[in-house]
């Protein structure tokens, strides 16, 4: 993630209100909105009646992702979102708008990664590799698949010998903010008896159903990781696990070629917007794009 900016203000401003009404009941809203401003203070009545406009946040999302794409830093598209977001503060009516540039210790850039099961039957298995997680090359035939459940101390004894075998890590569907934090903080002590066990890769399965791979990273401050990690659409994971529940030996090939780099520039984008009644006074907003 990128380091915060040292600079007076502001990443990105979200205020939004969702509201479905039918048309006409629209007029009622505002009038309940109206008629609350004679018990309220003039400030909130006016945020409220900004939040009831449209939001360019769909149009913002829309072009952030079908015409600028992904966005991992170090890649012609981050170069585009940066430009795009200076563009956008700018319409929005910042001032000041710049960059800040910091170095990140390496470039990171997935390549045609590919897993299969080879053994007791044959199918191929979607998925992508963690960010920043270093390569695995030449691939690996035919290793050994491990459940490892949810990668507890007691499932990893339980386990065995994992030297040079493939781990698979079982997750739950992430469904509120706690989940979420969870895949985050669950990961690193993983890795670590992974690393000690002297496994070869590690698969996590997908916590999100419909074969949709949500991608993140597992390393800190723009390093490589220890070990080569993969997430498997969730649906392919549960199917592996199926067949190692059945006590079968299950086998696989894995090629993640990842290009690593060297050390680049990459920027935060900083605006200021002046307070039209407290302009000596300061707040700082930050906030980060999903690349």
């Amino acid at each position: 993630m990128p380091q915060s900016s040292k600079s007076v203000l502001f990443a990105t401003i979200s205020l939004f209100l969702v509201i479905t009404v039918v048309d006409s009941a629209a007029p009622r809203v505002h009038a309940q909105v109206a008629g609350s401003a004679g018990t309220k203070s003039t400030e909130v009545y006016r945020v409220m009646i900004e939040a009831f406009k449209s939001s360019v946040m769909e149009d913002n999302l829309r072009k952030l992702t079908d015409e600028i794409g992904g966005r991992i830093p170090g890649t012609v598209a981050m170069v585009q979102a940066i430009r795009w977001a200076q563009s956008a503060f700018r319409e929005a009516g910042g001032e000041n708008v710049h960059t800040e540039s910091f170095q990140i210790p390496h470039s990171w850039k997935e390549g045609r990664t590919s897993f299969s099961i080879e053994s007791p039957v044959n199918f191929e298995v979607r998925g992508i590799s963690v960010a920043w997680a270093p390569a695995l090359t030449p691939a690996l035939a035919h290793a050994r698949i491990v459940d490892i459940g949810q990668g507890t101390f007691v499932q990893f004894r339980r386990a065995g010998d994992i030297s040079h075998c493939i781990l698979l890590v079982h997750t739950r569907v992430v469904k509120t903010w706690d989940d979420l934090f969870e895949e985050y903080t669950s990961v690193p002590p993983i890795i670590d008896k992974a690393v000690k066990g002297g496994a070869a890769a590690i698969v996590f399965v997908g916590a999100r159903e419909h074969e949709l791979l949500y991608r993140h990273t597992n390393a800190q401050n723009g390093r490589i990781d220890r070990i080569p990690q993969l997430i498997v659409a969730r649906e392919d994971g549960l199917r592996i696990a199926r067949l190692l529940a059945q006590d079968r030996k299950v086998y696989g090939r894995l090629f993640i070629p990842n290009k690593i780099g060297k050390a680049f520039p990459t920027s935060n984008v900083v605006a200021e917007i002046r307070g039209s009644e407290n302009p000596k006074e300061f707040v700082v907003l930050g906030a980060h794009l999903d690349s």
